[in-house]
């Protein structure tokens, strides 16, 4: 940001935890680890749901350890693997969005099924709903 003098600075936060789609524990620890530290050096603006991100304090000690690590780069392929079956004990516990029912899900439009398919990593209608969009839309 020395140059030039007035850039500013923005991002979204999604990529960094894209792998993790479906976990919101793992996905808003690393978001809100990720911007302490990118708001330490100029970022000015992160695009994300502010609304879900826990404090730092609130984050578990050894997930925040982890998102250090996993964002410095630290401890190679080891973080990862520490941080995947970290992930796989605490699936389900706070936010895996997809306890729809079919009729509720049905009732959405087709593009905000595959949306929030997406961004919530809720696979369980998600071959029915794109078969019905290639439908609609045709190569």
């Amino acid at each position: 940001k020395e140059k030039p003098t007035g850039a500013h600075v923005s991002g979204g936060l999604s990529n960094l935890s894209f792998a993790f789609r479906g976990n919101r524990i793992i996905r808003e620890a690393m978001h809100s680890v990720f911007l302490s530290y990118a708001t330490q050096v100029g970022l000015d603006m992160g695009i994300v749901h502010a609304g879900n991100l826990p404090l730092l304090k609130d984050i578990d000690p050894t997930l925040k350890q982890l998102c250090d690590d996993l964002i410095w780069n630290r401890n190679g392929d080891v973080v990862t693997e520490q941080l995947l079956l970290y992930a796989e004990a605490v699936k389900g516990k706070a936010g895996k969005k997809n306890s729809s029912s079919v009729d509720d899900w049905s009732k959405k439009p087709l593009n905000t099924r595959l949306s929030d398919a997406i961004v919530n990593g809720i696979d369980k209608y998600i071959v029915a709903d794109v078969k019905e969009f290639s439908d609609d839309y045709p190569h």
